[in-house]
């Protein structure tokens, strides 16, 4: 009885075994099979992942070019900038896309410097383009995807002067730096006169640029005159610091009083600048003169020749230009009798570099140029 019994269970020993190397590839297929699917979603999100990122780019660089070959048409009085930039931003958007022929369209609208959309061409500083392109995917088809689309936006801006009117002047040595309790300190934004150089520390504050009483912060072309320079211009079309020497500089001549007068909404920037009303200047920025003092380092003997104003008419030596981003001194902070749209204060972005392209050929230019021109910020 007992070796029957033995015989049995090593019987059924070989056949258990049997049965389970008999079942162990459907095992495997069966994992296998559950396992392709989260591992085929893996690899899909690797290349179409991989291909809509460098699509992105692509589309980018289309925006981008679109964007620099409008403004360059526009400050070029061209006949039909959008046109160009159209070509340029369809052409270099549509590469790279191996044999699933996208779909690309770009938008172009002429914008002001303050950014709306929709202005006319010769009301416009510059041009938004706007690139969309959609593409057939690979593996991302399988989970009902496929298609992706992906977008980009660039604007290109280019820098008008304006001579009709005259701008604000800004003092080199003592400009009125705004603090945030509404005080100001004198603040010199030129760091060395030899050659001139804006003060890369003073980049991004705040300065009153325009102010009915700005007292001390005249440079001293006003101190003691009885008249409080404002930090404007003179306003006549001939004010337009003619005679520039680089290195040196030339006159423009400011003027006194309590307000700007109509040089208020003639301040030379950017063509979407010329407002009609101060309030227009928030968020514009401007190219504005940056004079000497009368006495002390980078004075106005540098400037050629001797000071033809002579009365109200004080002539300041102007040495380099600088951009700000203005605002109204309706918003805080502000100094102290500096609370409405007479006053303006600026953000100092950084000296700049002028090129004038309006004749067609490219070249270094100081204001006032001939026409429309590219500004870079040199820091």
């Amino acid at each position: 009885m007992m070796k029957s019994w033995r015989s049995a269970r090593a019987a059924w020993s070989h056949v258990r075994s049997w049965m389970q190397t008999r079942r162990q590839p459907g095992q495997v297929l069966v994992l296998f099979a559950l396992a392709s699917i989260p591992l085929m979603g893996f690899v899909g999100l690797a290349i179409d992942g991989g291909n809509i990122l460098a699509q992105r780019r692509i589309v980018q660089n289309g925006a981008d070019s679109g964007a620099i070959s409008g403004a360059r048409d526009l400050a070029r009085s061209a006949s039909d900038p959008k046109a160009t930039a159209h070509s340029y931003a369809t052409t270099n958007a549509g590469l790279g896309t191996q044999a699933n022929t996208p779909s690309t369209t770009s938008v172009e609208t002429y914008i002001n410097n303050s950014g709306t959309t929709g202005v006319s061409k010769d009301a416009a500083a510059g041009i938004n383009v706007t690139v969309t392109k959609s593409f057939k995917t690979y593996f991302l088809s399988v989970i009902n995807i496929p298609t992706y689309t992906v977008s980009a936006m660039a604007q290109g801006k280019v820098q008008s002067y304006a001579p009709s009117g005259g701008p604000f002047i800004v003092c080199g040595d003592k400009a009125a730096k705004v603090n945030s309790d509404g005080s100001t300190t004198n603040t010199a934004i030129v760091s060395d006169w030899s050659p001139p150089t804006i003060d890369s520390s003073q980049i991004g504050k705040e300065f009153a640029v325009h102010w009915p009483q700005m007292n001390d912060n005249d440079c001293d072309y006003y101190k003691n005159s009885g008249s409080a320079y404002n930090g404007v211009a003179y306003n006549d079309p001939s004010n337009v610091c003619t005679g520039f020497t680089p290195g040196q500089g030339c006159w423009m001549a400011g003027t006194t009083g309590t307000h700007a007068g109509p040089s208020r909404t003639a301040v030379a920037g950017l063509t979407g600048c010329n407002a009609t009303d101060e309030n227009d200047y928030n968020s514009c920025i401007v190219i504005l003169p940056i004079m000497a003092p009368k006495n002390g380092a980078g004075n106005a003997s540098n400037c050629p020749g001797t000071d033809p104003y002579s009365g109200n008419q004080k002539g300041m030596c102007v040495r380099l230009w600088a951009a700000f981003r203005l605002r109204s001194g309706a918003n805080t902070p502000h100094p102290s009798g500096c609370n409405d749209a007479q006053c303006h204060i600026g953000t100092l972005l950084g000296s700049v570099v002028v090129t004038d392209i309006s004749s067609g050929t490219v070249s270094d230019c100081t204001p006032p140029c001939t026409g429309p021109m590219v500004v870079r910020l040199s820091q």
